[in-house]
């Protein structure tokens, strides 16, 4: 059994550790968006600025029914609705109809972590009673709201899977905010090693998604990576510890 000296003294080294790494992968999380936004304008306003090219050759389906490919379009919506009033014309967007569903989804998954966060609630209110329940969720509820206003910050946009990783956001917030207020004060030292123990590995784990060439799983990384930063740093406002 560890002495509580030797404890803090362990609890003091992790934090000088680990403090310095958190702090810097956050200000290269930050650069990072910002930079890989601005290069991102840059190339797809050197793209919009090509001229429209309609292929000379279009593909033909059967006598009557042919596919012309449109290349350069920088106006979809305008091109959607000229077709509109063309008599055999239709105007098809793949990418745009993509776009169109994943936004029905994010609203899902937002209806999803709101729903979430009010079954949560009223289990910790009776567990710990109104309003120190109330406090438990304080802590997760703003590495929720505070994650996509960084983002949006960095320029980063709000995606379905950025809405997917806050609801595992709230979960894991709401783990670390529990586990402070069921310890006691002798065990204090123990409980808060364990919790940032925890949120390292989260951490290493969803955070390196960040790196992924892939938009999706760069996006789900990227949030689960902020997110569980401000969850561990804010999960001592849920409360003192239990004496």
């Amino acid at each position: 059994v560890y002495s509580p000296e030797r404890l803090r003294l362990v609890l003091i080294l992790l934090t000088l550790v680990t403090l310095p790494v958190v702090i810097g992968s956050s200000f290269l999380i930050y650069y990072y968006l910002r930079f890989g936004v601005m290069v991102d304008r840059r190339l797809q306003g050197e793209r919009w600025m090509v001229p429209s090219k309609v292929y000379a050759r279009p593909l033909v389906l059967r006598p009557g029914l042919h596919v012309v490919r449109l290349d350069g379009v920088a106006r979809p919506a305008l091109v959607a609705a000229a077709a509109q009033g063309l008599e055999g014309v239709r105007y098809v967007d793949p990418a745009g109809q993509f776009s169109a569903l994943l936004g029905k989804y994010r609203q899902r998954a937002l209806g999803l972590l709101a729903l979430s966060a009010l079954l949560m609630a009223p289990l910790l209110m009776l567990r710990y009673g109104p309003g120190p329940g109330l406090r438990r969720m304080l802590p997760p509820a703003l590495a929720v709201a505070l994650t996509p206003a960084l983002l949006a910050l960095s320029g980063a946009a709000f995606t379905f899977f950025d809405a997917m990783g806050l609801v595992l956001v709230l979960s894991i917030g709401v783990d670390y905010a529990v586990f402070l207020a069921e310890s006691d004060a002798a065990r204090a030292p123990v409980t808060m090693l364990a919790v940032l123990l925890a949120a390292c590995t989260a951490l290493l784990s969803f955070g390196l998604l960040a790196l992924s060439g892939v938009e999706a799983v760069h996006a789900f990384g990227v949030t689960m990576l902020l997110g569980i930063l401000l969850a561990v740093l804010l999960a001592p406002l849920g409360g003192r510890l239990r004496s």
